[in-house]
C-alpha cells in the first residue's frame, strides 16, 4: 500500500510533478532563454527521481537495511523540492528574458536575479539529496560485503580487506 511517508511514493509523486512542470515549461519556450534549461532540468530531474525510487524499491527487496533518517525519509524530499526550486527559479528568470549560454552577468532585472538565486538554492538542495542518496547505500553495501568476509581467522579477514583496498 502506498502512502505519503513511503519514500517510493514520494519519489513517484515528485517525478510526476517534475515531468508535468517540464512539459509546461517546454510549451512556454519562446527564444533562447534559460526557460530551455528549466524545461530539460525538470524532465531529467523527473527521470532521475523515478530511478531513485526504483533503486529504493530494489534495495528493500534485497534486504539492504539503511537506518539513517536522512536516507529513509528526507532524501527524496530534498532532491524533489530542490529540483522543483531550481527549475522554478530558471523559469522565473527565463520568463523575464534571462539569456542562456552567455558568459558574465547579463541580468538587468530584479526578477532575473531572484530567479537565479532561487535556482542556486534549489540546485544546492538537490545536490545534497544526490550525495545522501549515493553515500548511505554504498556504506550499507560495503558493511554487508565486509560482514560477509568477516571470520575469526586474522589472515583471511585481512586478505579480504587488502583485496578490497587494492581495487
Amino acid at each position: 500500500p502506498l502512502h505519503e511517508n513511503d519514500t517510493v511514493t514520494v519519489s513517484i509523486f515528485f517525478s510526476i510533478l517534475l515531468l508535468v512542470q517540464g512539459i509546461f515549461f517546454g510549451i512556454l519556450i519562446n527564444g533562447d532563454t534559460v526557460l530551455v534549461t528549466a524545461h530539460y532540468h525538470a524532465a531529467v530531474g523527473a527521470v532521475t527521481l523515478g530511478y531513485m525510487g526504483l533503486v529504493r524499491h530494489l534495495l528493500a527487496g534485497s534486504r539492504v537495511v539503511i537506518g539513517n533518517r536522512l536516507w529513509t525519509h528526507w532524501q527524496p524530499w530534498m532532491f524533489g523540492v530542490g529540483v522543483f526550486l531550481l527549475t522554478s527559479g530558471l523559469e522565473l528568470s527565463g520568463i523575464h528574458g534571462g539569456e542562456r549560454k552567455v558568459p558574465g552577468l547579463t541580468s538587468t532585472s530584479v526578477e532575473e536575479m531572484m530567479g537565479m538565486a532561487l535556482a542556486g538554492a534549489g540546485g544546492s538542495l538537490a545536490m545534497a539529496g544526490v550525495v545522501i542518496f549515493s553515500l548511505f547505500p554504498l556504506k550499507a553495501l560495503g558493511q554487508r560485503w565486509m560482514a560477509r568476509f568477516a571470520t575469526t581467522s586474522f589472515s583471511v579477514r585481512h586478505r579480504g580487506f587488502l583485496l578490497f583496498a587494492t581495487v
